[in-house]
């Protein structure tokens, strides 16, 4: 468990349950530097923008199927399953560059035929990402229960750290090159000295 300004928050996938998502409902929270609950799909520029939140900052998790009730209270009353979520909300989330999103942990609710889904989005190596359609592209980050704006800073040293991962890839990539050149070429060297060796023999053979 994670323990952010708005109390106890599960820090894996696999650590969320029925009585996590009920305790944090019976406690007010229904939003979080790490987790943020949804009733249902979330219009898509809604769920971009928590997206492009989430993946910016420490990454979090979209939880579907917790309904708000009267004087701000939540309740886990679940949706019915469906076995094309995953590609409904993937498909909402319009982001550059794209944003990777786990497949859904299912969660039952007791007592009822209905389900909550739990949707995991990591904190990205490739941030930061923003909005793709013309008239949303902000950078966002989570700041608390909140999306906020990045600072030009902020998107300035992501960007930097961006462009160096790619760079030390790239070193990467061309030492194991030159490494697997010279792995061929060592290899190829005693079939090179065997045939030299059997021309010798047979010229000996032959003389």
């Amino acid at each position: 468990m994670i323990s952010t300004a708005s109390g106890p928050v599960p820090s894996t996938l696999a650590d969320w349950t029925f009585a996590s998502v009920e305790a944090l409902c019976a406690a007010g929270y229904s939003e979080s530097d790490r987790h943020d609950f949804k009733l249902g799909l979330p219009n898509p520029k809604g769920l971009t923008k928590v997206a492009c939140a989430f993946a910016n900052t420490f990454g979090g998790f979209v939880v579907l199927g917790v309904a708000e009730e009267s004087g701000h209270a939540f309740a886990p009353i679940g949706v019915d399953p469906d076995g094309e979520i995953y590609g409904q909300f993937h498909s909402k989330i319009r982001a550059e560059p794209e944003i990777a999103v786990s497949y859904p942990r299912l969660i039952e609710v007791p007592g009822s035929s209905k389900v909550l889904y739990v949707f995991e989005i990591h904190q990205s190596t490739r941030r930061p990402h923003l909005p793709s359609p013309a008239d949303e592209r902000t950078f966002w980050k989570r700041v608390g229960s909140s999306c906020c704006q990045m600072t030009l800073e902020e998107v300035r040293q992501q960007m930097l750290a961006l462009e160096e991962k790619r760079e030390k890839l790239a070193l990467l990539l061309i030492d194991l090159f030159h490494k697997q050149r010279s792995l061929e070429e060592q290899a190829n060297v005693p079939e090179a000295r065997c045939v030299s060796c059997g021309m010798i023999r047979d010229g000996w053979r032959h003389g």
